[in-house]
């Protein structure tokens, strides 16, 4: 994760996002026995290569689980989508069924929430949590 954040930091001037489905989101605090998935995807504009992360934490704010991988070449949002994907296949093999996703691109929140995605898009990304 050390590495990730580095990564993040260090390519922060040439990250390539898409600003009108981006937005910066602030720590919440989940509901009591909740957990928190908060996932990141980048991709640096010169070379497009991304990398993703996430971490975990409970309702009071403590880290349970974090993780992060290079993904190759990728755009931005493909780069978010990935990273909850890793986020709810590591939670789904870790058992955590109360959890709450939150992520900075809302383009990739929306095409999986069952409640506002088009089913056929959800599917295509949530179906291979459930194969592997």
């Amino acid at each position: 994760m050390t590495n990730y954040a580095n990564m993040y930091h260090s390519s922060r001037n040439t990250v390539a996002s898409s600003q009108s489905s981006c937005q910066f989101l602030q720590w919440q605090i989940p509901l009591i026995g909740w957990i928190c998935l908060h996932t990141d995807g980048v991709v640096n504009v010169a070379s497009d290569i991304g990398t993703i992360g996430g971490l975990f934490r409970d309702s009071v704010g403590s880290w349970i689980l974090d993780f992060g991988r290079n993904i190759g070449f990728m755009d931005a949002l493909n780069a978010e989508l990935c990273a909850i994907h890793d986020g709810l296949k590591l939670a789904w093999n870790n058992g955590f069924l109360n959890l709450q996703v939150r992520s900075d691109c809302f383009m990739a929140i929306s095409l999986v929430d069952p409640n506002t995605a088009n089913n056929s898009h959800a599917r295509c990304v949530l179906s291979p949590l459930f194969v592997d």
